[in-house]
């Protein structure tokens, strides 16, 4: 009867050796990845917040970069203004243990867009339509 009760408490610890290592893999990797996700989310809204600033696109962007909630690694940021559009994108990655390595990229794209020349086309347009 004693044997028995002694071969059930040396199972009890063979199945935690192999369980509690992966129930610790498993919540560390949640961590990371909501790490990961939060990091992404805000450098996605900072590029669209940094494009959408008129005429201080990489000013407002390398702001937003200081300003970031998670001193998890900085990101590279990167400002491409184009004759219609802007571009802003962030680049990081966050590495929680060596093997784990997470990469993200964020960017936000807008149209330049001048307001006076859209109302003075519409309104050239409304005036064509009248006369005929």
């Amino acid at each position: 009867m004693k044997n028995k009760h002694i071969i059930c408490h040396a199972s009890m610890s063979v199945e935690a050796v192999f369980v509690v290592p992966l129930v610790l893999f498993i919540l560390f990797f949640l961590l990371s990845f909501s790490f990961f996700t939060h990091q992404k989310v805000w450098f996605t809204e900072a590029a669209y917040e940094a494009a959408l600033s008129p005429d201080c696109e990489e000013e407002k962007a390398h702001l937003l970069l200081e300003e970031a909630p998670l001193g998890i690694g900085t990101p590279h940021v990167d400002v491409k203004k184009y004759d219609h559009h802007i571009q802003v994108t962030y680049r990081g990655n966050i590495s929680g243990t060596s093997k784990i390595n997470l990469n993200y990229q964020s960017s936000a794209e807008t149209q330049i867009l001048n307001p006076a020349e859209i109302i003075r086309k519409i309104r050239a347009g409304k005036q064509l339509a009248e006369k005929r």
